[in-house]
């Protein structure tokens, strides 16, 4: 729906040859080996973690080992999405789970200081003003800006994310999950424009 409106040429592009289900071996961090069980969505991996035996990871056309991550859970977003009619239920939370991937020279330092590490309270501040600053009616239209703001810092070379509402119902969350690399990112900007 929504990816495929902002990405048509892409969507088509990044098809997968083999099938809608795959299942790659795809990251590794902090010493733990994982394969991504992922369902392609309109040219999106939509990933599922699971641990998994030796494998490097492949990110942006190279093989590489022991990305570092960075993660944040359960950020609560500023934002309004949706159209409601009277009756509805309207979600009044929207929580956004985030992995960015960089290398390893980023987290194992070799002294004390703040301009050897990533400073990501500036993509915080962003993400929480970008949510902020409109009425959005889909998640997954926010969610693309978010990784927008992800991949304006080049030290990010993938990012993970899961945004979320609740209720549902009565309780619940409704959520869309993606992880993309910067090398996808960029196609699908390119096919866009």
């Amino acid at each position: 729906g929504n990816i495929r409106r902002l990405f048509p040429k892409a969507a088509e592009k990044h098809r997968p040859r083999h099938g809608f289900n795959c299942t790659h071996q795809h990251w590794h961090s902090a010493g733990h080996r994982h394969k991504i069980g992922y369902t392609q969505w309109c040219g999106v991996r939509k990933a599922i973690f699971r641990p998994e035996e030796e494998t490097c990871q492949f990110v942006g056309g190279k093989h590489m080992t022991k990305h570092a991550q960075i993660r944040l859970n359960d950020l609560a977003l500023p934002c309004s999405i949706g159209t409601y009619e009277t009756d509805d239920i309207i979600p009044d939370a929207h929580v956004l789970d985030m992995v960015l991937y960089l290398d390893k020279s980023w987290v194992i330092i070799d002294a004390d200081q703040m301009d050897r590490v990533f400073d990501y309270d500036p993509l915080i501040r962003k993400i929480l003003r970008t949510a902020a600053a409109e009425n959005f009616e889909t998640q997954e239209y926010l969610m693309s800006l978010i990784f927008q703001c992800c991949f304006e810092h080049t030290e990010v070379h993938a990012a993970a994310l899961f945004l979320r509402k609740s209720p549902v119902r009565d309780d619940g969350s409704l959520g869309v999950q993606v992880t993309l690399t910067r090398a996808e990112f960029e196609d699908m900007h390119l096919a866009q424009n």
